[in-house]
């Protein structure tokens, strides 16, 4: 990513060359969204089969911006 970026800044505006390198540095966020969106798609859906019941329980601080999120667990039986 630092690669693209750099070339990006190297290249003049409004030229075939900057996009080209725009487009490309775009795919690579792109995958990089994809690839974390992923990685949480598995996690919650390998949490979700392994446990029985996911119970989320949130606390309303007076500061709402920062909610501390509370996940219990309970196994199968």
């Amino acid at each position: 990513m630092q690669r693209l970026s750099r070339s990006l800044s190297r290249t003049q505006k409004s030229y075939a060359n900057r996009k080209k390198a725009k487009g490309k540095l775009a795919r690579l966020h792109a995958r990089i969204a994809n690839i974390r969106s992923d990685a949480l798609h598995q996690l919650t859906t390998n949490l979700a089969r392994r446990f029985h019941r996911c119970n989320i329980f949130t606390e309303m601080p007076s500061n709402v911006a920062a909610l501390p999120v509370l996940i219990v667990f309970s196994m199968k039986q």
